[in-house]
């Protein structure tokens, strides 16, 4: 299976699927109006990866924004990771870092781990880093 690199642009994430080590970041911002068109590569990879998960997936994110359209994306991409869990039990940690500052980001990361049922491991971090 391909390693997934897209490097950033104005409004989209970078992305980095590495099947070999089951590391997957995504780091940026998002919030192209069509965000679906995005993901739709992301789905595809994940439901590929799927197939021959590694034992131990993390999944790390740390977005410095994301819009309305970007969420329902995120909570799609997060809810087939969450099946690599539960359905065929392969371990997978949820890694999501904000920077420090961004209480309202905080509450959103929160939001999702609650929608998913899914603890995630939530992290600040120094804005920059």
């Amino acid at each position: 299976m391909e390693r997934l690199i897209i490097k950033p642009t104005e409004s989209t994430p970078y992305v980095n699927f590495d099947p070999e080590l089951g590391r997957l970041e995504l780091m940026g911002v998002s919030f192209d109006d069509e965000a679906w068109e995005f993901f739709i590569p992301l789905y595809k990879w994940v439901d590929e990866y799927r197939k021959g998960a590694k034992p131990k997936t993390e999944l790390k994110i740390h977005f410095k924004y994301f819009n309305t359209s970007t969420a329902k994306c995120m909570y799609d991409l997060l809810s087939k990771f969450i099946l690599i869990q539960k359905e065929d039990s392969q371990a997978v940690t949820i890694k999501w870092l904000y920077d420090d500052d961004d209480e309202m980001l905080r509450e959103e990361i929160e939001n999702f781990s609650e929608l998913t049922n899914f603890p995630f491991t939530i992290e600040a971090v120094q804005p920059g880093k």
